[in-house]
């Protein structure tokens, strides 16, 4: 029997059990953090496993039952804040669950999408979660018709019409309450001259299309229509959102609100402002979607439509486990909420505290 603190070359877990006086099963449990053993316990194991210097053999494991505990997450940009918000979240409930994750970048490229997704198929991980962005439809089925648990996110409309497509568990945002959800807060201003700034997908899907469609409808509800001219189609990063904002203010008349896709077009737009003598929110109200965690650091902090990250994130990691515990589960499509963050880059509309046009 091994003692505290004496030096082995390598540990294995059943002198971990000897050490910590129980069976080699409960230190499985509290290697795992399943949640059947007492306090105690725990603590004696782990106190073994540190003196020990016990690195569970995961080759071992993963040969033994099949699988290997890893998770892929595969999104379009790891350098847009958003996606290492969700990746973060996601690797957190990993670990929790007793999985390690792995992260795949498309960077928007359908080629690389098609490469990595087959690389994942040839028993690389267990199951994967696949964001939007650079992916076709048709590759995320393809990748489920070949045996590996999916859970796509933020597809929208874009597996309208895929075949097998249900056979996909989905997890969406309704985008189109993002959009109305920032038209109503600038009518409560009393906003009624509004622009946007959109990406928009080449066959009129994959972009932001369902939150302009939404901030349309509840516009037009409101008897207020936003014209074409005052649409600029931008990609989602700081510059492009300065180039569109600037496009914007060659307009005859410029509007007291703006509405951008996400928010690091909205930060891009409000620098622009900014830059160029305007004040935010006095002369232009700007709203973003997102709320990535940037935008209430900024100044003024922005005014969002948060997007439920966390839920989001959470959610398709538990789906994807149950998808690997409980195989014969049926796949579905679950939608999550968005919702207000009111910060300092909107107020009420006062046309005595706006410069002239």
């Amino acid at each position: 029997m091994l003692a505290l603190g004496e030096e082995t070359e390598v540990a294995t877990i059943k002198d971990v059990a000897q050490v910590s006086g129980v069976t080699a099963a409960t230190v499985s449990n509290v290697i795992r953090n399943r949640n059947v053993v007492s306090k105690a316990t725990r603590e004696r194991v782990l106190e073994a496993i540190e003196a020990l210097n016990y690195r569970p053999n995961l080759l071992a494991r993963s040969l033994v039952r099949g699988c290997s505990y890893t998770l892929a997450l595969t999104l379009p940009d790891i350098t847009n804040p958003f996606y290492p918000e969700i990746a973060l979240e996601a690797e957190r409930r990993c670990r929790e669950l007793g999985y390690q994750i792995i992260l795949c970048n498309t960077h928007f490229d359908t080629i690389v999408a098609r490469n990595q997704l087959t690389r994942l198929s040839g028993g690389l991980v267990d199951g994967a979660i696949v964001l939007s962005g650079g992916i076709k439809p048709i590759d995320v089925v393809d990748l489920s018709l070949r045996g590996v648990p999916v859970v796509a996110c933020l597809f929208g409309s874009e597996f309208d019409g895929v075949p097998d497509a249900g056979k996909v568990s989905r997890l969406e945002v309704d985008f189109e309450r993002a959009g109305v959800l920032a038209a109503e807060h600038l009518l409560e201003l009393g906003h009624r001259s509004f622009a946007a700034i959109m990406k928009i997908g080449l066959d009129g899907r994959g972009g932001h299309e369902p939150r302009l469609h939404g901030f349309r409808k509840r516009l037009t509800d409101a008897g207020i229509s936003l014209p074409d001219q005052m649409v600029r189609i931008a990609e989602t990063n700081v510059e492009s959102g300065r180039q569109a904002f600037q496009e914007v203010l060659r307009s005859p008349k410029r509007p007291s609100a703006l509405f951008a896709g996400n928010d690091l077009m909205a930060l891009g737009a409000m620098e622009f402002a900014l830059d160029n003598g305007l004040r935010v929110p006095e002369d232009i109200s700007i709203v973003g979607i997102d709320d990535i965690d940037l935008s209430r650091h900024v100044r003024p902090a922005l005014t969002t439509i948060a997007l439920p990250k966390r839920n989001l994130a959470e959610t398709a990691v538990e789906l994807l486990v149950d998808k690997l515990t409980t195989p014969r589960e049926k796949p579905n499509v679950s939608i999550l909420q968005p919702f207000l963050v009111r910060r300092q880059s909107t107020c009420n509309l006062n046309p005595g505290t706006r410069k002239s046009q």
